[in-house]
């Protein structure tokens, strides 16, 4: 193996893998010389590599959360869907992991766990056409269409949020460090009137796997068209309607489109998978389930500058207030 490795100080941020960690999982696998290993900017959870050799580049994701058995589960879930997508022909470009020396595809060490797949090219866009939007919802039909053959047991209830209130009453009773923990303490109250709200709302756990994060950094474009999807180490179990609430969230309120946008990204999902007069009627409140979430997760989480959590938290909330009003109207 090469010594061509990045410097060492840039692992030492956000107790990130050291040199010894990636060396480690990358000998788990067959890979040609390695010539050059770079990071990419790092996402909220995972590390990423762009590992280059003189056949070929491919990317090693180092988990960035403990690997117990409900998350060897999760990643497990994701092998298949990736598998799955693979063998019926998903017309979009998909990671396709790598097995290891053990004919696995996720390589475990004490502390972590890691894969290897095959470098996808592509560009991401800051902004997206109508006809992107409308690529992208026939896009996460189709997905939706063939995953639905795979599904799982579906026993995760999501209509209990005690958990949840839990979190609020802890984030309520506990001391600010930044400025994005201060934000987020001021909007407590709001957040039990959303989960008040949410708590009217049936929705069904059909076990279908879910990609549940088409933000823009997930979809990768060759010009003016969608190639492939990544990023899908959030996959779990949910309703038909999570992918498509996910992309409206994420493609559509964070970047401020309308309803016309709205529309053209739902009408192209259901030209590939109809959707059912309560699906339709679930998507806003869904899509405001996962945002509670992740404004009471980036309380706690500590990746990220404060700017950053404090931004996102605040865009979500922003999000999310949109949302009560559609649906309290």
């Amino acid at each position: 193996m090469t010594s061509n490795f990045i410097n060492p100080c840039s692992f030492k941020s956000r107790m990130g893998p050291t040199q010894k960690e990636i060396r480690t999982f990358l000998k788990a696998y067959l890979l040609p010389f390695i010539t050059k290993i770079t990071p990419f900017p790092q996402g909220w959870v995972n590390y990423n590599y762009k590992i280059e050799t003189k056949k070929g580049i491919y990317v090693l994701q180092i988990l960035g959360k403990v690997v117990n058995e409900r998350k060897k589960e999760k990643m497990r879930q994701m092998f298949r869907a990736l598998h799955t997508l693979q063998k019926e022909k998903f017309p979009y470009e998909v990671p396709q992991p790598l097995m290891n020396r053990q004919k696995k595809c996720l390589t475990l060490t004490k502390e972590r766990g890691a894969w290897i797949y095959p470098y996808l090219k592509g560009e991401k866009r800051s902004s997206l056409t109508k006809e992107q939007l409308h690529e992208i919802g026939r896009a996460i039909g189709q997905m939706d269409s063939l995953l639905l053959r795979i599904k799982g047991k579906g026993e995760k209830n999501l209509n209990h949020y005690s958990g949840q209130l839990q979190k609020i009453h802890e984030i309520q009773q506990s001391t600010p460090h930044d400025a994005a923990q201060r934000y987020i303490q001021k909007q407590v109250a709001l957040l039990r009137i959303y989960y008040n709200k949410l708590s009217t709302y049936t929705f069904k756990n059909e076990g279908m796997l879910c990609h549940a994060d088409f933000n823009m950094d997930n979809l990768l474009f060759e010009g003016r068209k969608l190639r492939g999807i990544i990023d899908f180490d959030n996959m779990c179990e949910g309703p038909r309607i999570q992918n498509i609430a996910s992309a409206c969230n994420k493609l559509i309120y964070v970047n401020k489109r309308g309803k016309k946008e709205e529309k053209i990204l739902l009408d192209a999902y259901e030209s590939m998978i109809p959707l059912t007069k309560e699906e339709k009627r679930q998507i806003i409140p869904f899509s405001m389930r996962d945002t509670c979430g992740i404004i009471i997760w980036h309380y706690h989480n500590q990746k990220g500058t404060i700017t950053e959590r404090l931004k996102s938290a605040q865009t979500f909330m922003h999000i999310l207030k949109k949302c009560f009003k559609r649906i309290s109207s």
